[in-house]
């Protein structure tokens, strides 16, 4: 129901294997144009399968791990790797 209602999801879980389970049915309820942010760090291959899954959904996706752990997080200094379409990263940078 929060997919559907979403024109922006952030994501941030342990594993691929929640990320993978989250967007089972996630991707589905999103609107053509949503943009995904996954700040879950996983490897290169995982982010581009999920990259390529948004876009057969016509689904904006940037993979952006975070880095920084608990003491950055409260700092508000956290740190981002973004990757994905230039028009993802576009969408993605307000955020």
């Amino acid at each position: 129901e929060t997919f559907a209602k979403s024109d922006v999801v952030v994501i941030a879980l342990p594993r691929a294997s929640d990320v993978e389970s989250v967007l089972e049915g996630g991707l589905n309820a999103l609107k053509p144009g949503s943009l995904l942010i996954d700040t879950t760090t996983v490897s290169t291959d995982f982010a581009q399968r999920v990259g390529e899954l948004a876009l057969k959904h016509k689904v904006l996706a940037v993979d952006a791990p975070m880095s920084g752990g608990q003491p950055r997080a409260i700092s508000g200094k956290l740190t981002f790797m973004v990757g994905g379409s230039s028009r993802a990263f576009e969408a993605a940078k307000p955020i």
